[in-house]
């Protein structure tokens, strides 16, 4: 549930960039990319591991205001007012504009179809948190890691091209560039707010301990970390492997969406989107409980159940501004 929680859209659309983009020194933009796309979401859930996950008592060491606006920033800045809105026209872009006629007009009431249908989801799936275990870590996580599996040892068998040199980006300071890359994915951030509703989630199975719950947490965090570093070295390896058969693509998404569809074919297109679907639904439904449940106990007279249509709503409207 965890590794499902951080790997949303953007996860998965940066390092096949920064493999497609530096090339056979592709390692060492990674070697950075790992330490801020991964190193400093083990090191927020092992300061949150020690505060039973209350990002405010943690932000409070600063002082009890700092707190207070650190905490309103973050929350909502990973919730309705940008994650959200990003991770809906992300998938949209991804998943429904590729097979779209006239793509490059205006696609307002697609994009405006698909955002209802998907927050919708993700209403449904955020309502009930104390599903959250059954609902993500033991049907969605399974369901896509298997499809990103299929794809990332089907490049390792069967190659699409040799690597290429790095361009010109990525030939000066390449380190520091794979750094800033990494920390985009906003994973470190998010690990604040997700450490919640992990624990949240961890209660409601009986566990009520605070030294077992840390320790749990912590070994989750151990497993996602690794996970994440995984899958980032094998994504930046298919960015690698791909400039012969693909070309140079503009973004990660359009990188992945040709790269799956020549190496399995139509059926490729079809994985990667679904893929990409239930990522994002993944981490919209992490981000909506996380910030719900952080406002219903700042305002309790509100309710969870309100706050999360209240914030639902307006991550749709935003996201029907479109990703530009």
């Amino acid at each position: 549930m965890l590794f499902a929680m951080f790997l949303g859209a953007g996860n998965i659309i940066f390092a096949p960039m920064v493999g497609q983009e530096a090339g056979t020194d592709m390692w060492i933009p990674m070697d950075g990319f790992l330490i801020t796309g991964v190193g400093l979401v083990f090191l927020a859930i092992v300061a949150l591991a020690k505060t039973s996950g209350d990002v405010h008592r943690m932000a409070s060491r600063v002082s009890n205001k700092y707190a207070i606006v650190f905490c309103l920033v973050l929350f909502l800045t990973l919730g309705p007012i940008y994650v959200i809105p990003r991770t809906t026209s992300v998938v949209f872009e991804i998943g429904v504009l590729p097979s779209l006629s006239n793509q490059d007009t205006a696609h307002r009431l697609p994009l405006l179809i698909f955002s209802v249908i998907f927050i919708a989801a993700t209403i449904w799936l955020s309502l009930s948190p104390n599903k959250l275990v059954d609902r993500i870590g033991k049907v969605l996580t399974p369901a896509f890691g298997i499809l990103l599996l299929i794809i990332i040892v089907t490049s390792i068998v069967n190659p699409m091209g040799r690597v290429h040199e790095p361009l010109d980006a990525y030939t000066d300071g390449v380190f520091f560039t794979g750094f800033i890359e990494g920390y985009l994915t906003m994973d470190a951030a998010a690990a604040l707010v997700f450490a919640g509703v992990f624990i949240q989630a961890i209660r409601s199975q009986g566990v009520n301990s605070n030294r077992v719950i840390s320790t749990v947490f912590f070994k989750a965090g151990l497993f996602t970390v690794v996970a994440l570093a995984i899958l980032h070295i094998s994504l930046a390896w298919i960015g690698g492997s791909s400039v012969d058969a693909i070309g140079r693509m503009d973004n990660g998404g359009q990188l992945l969406a040709e790269a799956s569809r020549y190496l399995l074919g139509q059926s490729g297109l079809y994985i990667i989107g679904t893929v990409v679907f239930l990522t994002g639904l993944t981490t919209n439904v992490a981000c909506l409980t996380a910030v719900a449940d952080y406002f219903a106990r700042v305002f309790p007279r509100v309710g969870y159940k309100r706050w999360v249509w209240i914030n639902a709503a307006l991550g749709f409207g935003i996201a029907n501004l479109g990703l530009e």
